[in-house]
C-alpha cells in the first residue's frame, strides 16, 4: 500500500503529455490527454507519432529525445550508437538519468560506457537508479537481436 500507480499511459497520450507539458496527476488531466490522444491518432500515422516521442521525450536531466542524450552520454550521434549504447538509451525511457549522474558526466566531458554510467550512478548516490536501469539494460541487450531493422534510425 501507498505505491504510486504508474506506467499506464500509451505513446500517444506520453506525446500529449510532453506538448502540453501537463504532468499533475489527475484523473482530469489523464481524460483530457486520451481524448487528445485519440484525435492525434486519427490524424498522424502511428510511425510520426513514435518519431516525435522519441525525439521529444525525456531522459534525463537537461535531455530530451535520443539525440541529446546519446550526445551528452556518448558523444555521438543515436544513428550511431553501439547496440550496448542503443540498449542504454532505450532503458532511459522508463528510468531517466538522475540529475546527479548528468552534472557528474557533463563535468568530464568524455564518453561512457553504459557501465561507467552505472558506476558513477553508485559513487553519486543513484544506486537504486543504477539498479533498476541496469535490469532493463540488460533485458534489452538479451532481445536487441529481435530488433525489426525498420525501428533503426537511418
Amino acid at each position: 500500500m501507498g505505491k504510486r500507480l504508474g506506467g499506464i499511459s500509451t505513446i500517444d497520450q506520453q506525446v500529449v503529455r510532453i506538448v502540453r507539458s501537463r504532468y499533475e496527476r489527475t484523473i482530469q488531466r489523464k481524460v483530457g490527454e486520451l481524448t487528445l490522444a485519440t484525435l492525434l491518432n486519427a490524424h498522424l500515422p502511428k510511425h510520426r507519432i513514435f518519431h516525435y516521442y522519441i525525439h521529444f521525450a525525456y531522459l534525463g536531466y537537461r535531455m530530451e529525445g535520443v539525440e541529446v542524450a546519446s550526445r551528452k552520454l556518448f558523444s555521438k550521434r543515436a544513428a550511431n550508437l553501439s547496440p550496448n549504447e542503443a540498449c542504454l538509451v532505450a532503458a532511459l525511457f522508463a528510468r531517466p538519468v538522475p540529475k546527479s549522474v548528468v552534472l557528474k558526466v557533463d563535468s568530464n566531458l568524455r564518453s561512457y560506457s553504459p557501465e561507467e554510467l552505472f558506476e558513477i550512478a553508485k559513487v553519486s548516490g543513484s544506486e537504486k537508479w543504477a539498479e533498476k536501469t541496469k535490469a532493463r539494460y540488460e533485458y534489452a541487450l538479451k532481445n536487441y537481436a529481435r530488433i525489426p531493422n525498420s525501428l533503426f534510425i537511418k
